[in-house]
């Protein structure tokens, strides 16, 4: 993985600007320290960069498992509803001949409760809990890093460089 380094080189004529209001000659010793100086901060820079980039990755990937167990998650609550609705089907035709076997008073209870058990159906329900489920949302978004060094060298305006 090859990146760029954000970090500008300082310009020559900076530099000797600088040099020129200090007043003494600057030293092969200070331009050396000054150098190395520069060097461990790029060298700063780059590794920062990398632990950024890596560290984006990572969340990206915990993202991704997060949603993929939520999907997980929401197919076994499904599963288990659907079985939830058949037992409760079977439970109320249960109910219903009970209280076929009791004596003619409840026989109009009973017959009041016949059409809407015999209509109950846990796959048509799940069939329209799925339907409303399964218009897709479209793919997630991935949050990937997008950004661009700046090149501070460049004789670009700095607002100009904002846009």
């Amino acid at each position: 993985m090859s990146r760029s380094s954000s970090v500008g080189h300082i310009p020559h004529s900076i530099l000797s600007a600088a040099r020129a209001e200090r007043g003494n000659p600057t030293s092969e010793r200070d331009v050396a320290k000054l150098q190395v100086k520069k060097r461990k901060t790029e060298d700063a820079v780059k590794k920062t960069e990398v632990e950024y980039y890596n560290v984006c990755v990572q969340a990206e990937r915990a993202r991704l498992e997060w949603e993929t167990s939520v999907v997980k998650g929401a197919g076994m609550l499904e599963s288990l509803e659907e079985e939830r609705l058949t037992q409760l089907k079977s439970s109320a035709d249960c109910y219903l001949r009970l209280t076929a076997a009791v004596p003619p008073q409840l026989a109009e209870a009973t017959n009041a409760l016949a059409a809407p058990i015999a209509n109950a159906n846990a796959n048509v329900d799940m069939r329209v809990v799925r339907g409303v489920r399964s218009a897709p949302a479209g793919a997630s978004e991935q949050l990937l890093p997008d950004f661009y060094c700046e090149h501070t060298t460049l004789a670009m305006n700095r607002e100009r460089r904002k846009q």
